[in-house]
């Protein structure tokens, strides 16, 4: 009976509580990536990455998650995944957006690169020029529980390891009410810096948006598609 009188309870004061959420935006972006870097210890690696946020739309709690295996480039079994738990994200939504998460996660190349724990902070920014067109840059700089990967990038901001990627995401997108979606093919580069080598490499893959909620910005309900 005592649980019934809560839930009861709850429905009843859930209305006037609604406001406090009124404006609140809430966000999706996935991508499934092909992340490819040369080098000694490099590898080719294939997973999703994905990041919401929720909140207002000029200040939101932003999470994420990357999970990415493949193979090293001279042999052995490839990993890098990441919880980010916390983070930060201003403007989401917009034409213009900045996030940065934090977390923890584990990496490395069998035979080429040690197996650690590792401690990321990554920072990135969004432009939508035009709905149907992303363009992504982002650094990541990580710190790891493994001597023979200390101190690995001159020059990383903190941390052992440095990561600045950029991509371009081309595609179709659209809005209906309060909702907004868009998605596409993804093309771009990398700069990887850990244990003292500096490596390039090519990000390949496709990914997709979704927001609701907050201020709608656009009065049309119609797709916009890129020309074939």
């Amino acid at each position: 009976m005592r649980g019934l009188a809560i839930a009861c309870l709850l429905i009843l004061t859930a209305p006037a509580h609604a406001d406090e959420f009124e404006g609140w935006r809430a966000t999706g972006d996935l991508a499934l990536d092909l992340r490819a870097n040369a080098g000694a210890a490099g590898a080719a690696e294939v997973g999703p990455g994905l990041r919401a946020t929720i909140g207002k739309p000029w200040l939101s709690y932003a999470a994420g998650i990357d999970v990415r295996a493949g193979g090293g480039v001279h042999g052995g079994f490839a990993l890098d995944t990441a919880l980010y738990p916390i983070g930060i994200s201003l403007f989401e939504g917009s034409p213009v957006s900045f996030r940065i998460v934090g977390g923890v996660g584990v990496g490395g190349v069998s035979g080429h690169l040690p197996f650690a724990a590792r401690i990321p902070v990554e920072a990135e920014l969004e432009i939508h020029p035009v709905r149907v067109i992303e363009l992504s840059a982002w650094g990541e700089c990580a710190f790891v529980a493994r001597d023979a990967r200390d101190h690995g990038a001159a020059d990383a901001l903190f941390g052992d390891e440095l990561t600045l990627g950029a991509t371009i995401r081309v595609g179709r997108g659209a809005h209906q009410s309060q909702w907004h979606w868009s998605n596409g093919w993804r093309l771009g580069a990398t700069m990887t810096e850990r244990v003292g080598e500096r490596a390039y490499g090519l990000v390949i893959g496709w990914g997709i948006d979704l927001s609701g909620g907050g201020e709608h910005g656009g009065g049309s309900d119609d797709d916009d598609v890129m020309p074939e």
